[in-house]
């Protein structure tokens, strides 16, 4: 029931940067935007992939994981060609931590585990690193809250997140996933805060 509403709203969150990044490609810098949420987005649909592959039922999973793979790739080499080369040079390197932490999750659970065991370790990564998707603009939060100007916080993104993550949520529920329903009720949180603070600061700055 939930499953194909979450997958819409998935690929919209994923497509709501690209105002963002039609910005930095037409100004020719990332100025403050941050690429970590991206980086940590990309972990989490390569590891999300992975856990679709190797759970029963699981190709509503791994089609929006490729999905959002397709997408954060290319946030990422937008940002990778326009950042500072300090900028640059950070994201490279988190790109390819992303990279080898996947390897090693895949190349560990594939060797040292097997079935149900499996899955529970590789949907315990998936939680983790999504509760960290969610947080991950939370950096950003901090500096709203300091400089009282919103221009640099993905709202698109929160708001797109937080009905995505509340749908994810409902689908964990019926379909008793806790992998799944512990992120997203996690990220529902995150992104509902972020959505807040970006209203309360975008009115005081009026």
């Amino acid at each position: 029931l939930f499953s194909l509403p979450g997958n819409i709203t998935s690929i919209m969150a994923y497509a709501s940067p690209v105002p963002t990044f039609w910005y930095i490609f037409k100004k020719k810098s990332t100025e403050c935007f941050s690429a970590l949420p991206y980086v940590c987005t990309l972990l989490t649909v390569l590891l999300g992939l992975y856990y679709g592959c190797i759970r029963p039922n699981g190709m509503l999973i791994i089609t929006i994981n490729i999905v959002g793979i397709t997408f954060e790739a290319t946030y990422l080499a937008i940002f990778i060609t326009y950042a500072t080369k300090f900028s640059r040079i950070k994201t490279v390197k988190l790109v390819l931590l992303d990279l080898a932490v996947f390897g090693v999750a895949v190349l560990l659970t594939m060797l040292l585990s097997h079935g149900k065991l499996r899955v529970m370790l590789v949907g315990s990564m998936c939680s983790a690193v999504a509760i960290s998707m969610y947080a991950a603009p939370l950096s950003v939060m901090r500096m709203v809250i300091r400089t009282k100007n919103v221009e640099f916080m993905p709202i698109t993104l929160s708001a797109f997140l937080a009905v995505n993550a509340s749908l994810w949520s409902a689908y964990s529920f019926f379909s008793r996933d806790i992998f799944i329903g512990i992120p997203s009720a996690l990220g529902s949180l995150l992104a509902i805060a972020q959505v807040l603070l970006y209203l309360f600061y975008r009115n005081a700055s009026k």
